[in-house]
């Protein structure tokens, strides 16, 4: 299918976030198809394995941490939501109304504030030292008492898994919730339905 660009990608705001909205898919199944490249591809070591797991988890959470704040946008806007939005997609956005509102007891509000910790690196704020302190004691409690740092000759390399302190704050060294993944598949259900409904419509 070819739609032509200013058919497409209209030259005003609903073009503008039209594009954001393309983006946000196109990310997003870049991210779930990583995460699902796990299991086939083979690492030098799992000492990689480990790295690249936690670097492409922490790619996971912010693009649902992103897209959940562009879906606010688009249900909170009437404009917007009469633009882009069916019955069948405001029904699927009502059922997750309290992500995207980022209402308490959400999945939102309890981990993916990790987004934020994933890729900002001046965290030097009293509240950050401190969640960073009580991480650092659940880990060593849990057993992880070692620090494993890989050089090569003679040069420092990298850190093992130096991001399961970030991931310790949100999920207390537990797997990812499920919960998670389910919310996930669902915006990109949304996402995907906006996008087609937009594509025919052009």
């Amino acid at each position: 299918m070819k739609i032509d660009r200013f058919k497409y990608y209209s030259n005003d705001k609903y073009g503008n976030m039209l594009f954001n909205i393309s983006r946000c898919y196109n990310d997003m199944i870049m991210a779930k198809r990583l995460v699902n490249s796990i299991k086939e591809s083979s690492f030098d070591s799992d000492s990689i394995k480990i790295s690249y797991t936690l670097y492409i988890s922490k790619l996971y959470f912010g693009h649902l941490k992103e897209a959940l704040k562009l879906l606010d946008a688009i249900y909170n806007d009437n404009n917007y939501k009469k633009y882009f939005c069916t019955s069948k997609t405001l029904k699927l956005m009502d059922e997750i109304s309290n992500e995207i509102n980022f209402e308490d007891g959400s999945l939102n509000k309890k981990y993916l504030n990790i987004r934020h910790d994933a890729f900002h690196y001046n965290m030097l704020n009293r509240q950050a030292i401190k969640t960073f302190e009580q991480a650092n004691k659940q880990l060593y409690d849990n057993g992880f008492k070692d620090i494993i740092i890989e050089f090569k000759k003679g040069i420092y390399d990298y850190e093992l898994a130096c991001d399961v302190l970030t991931l310790t704050k949100y999920f207390n060294c537990d797997k990812i919730p499920k919960e998670i993944m389910i919310l996930y598949d669902k915006v990109i259900k949304i996402i995907n339905t906006i996008l087609t409904d937009i594509c025919i419509k052009n």
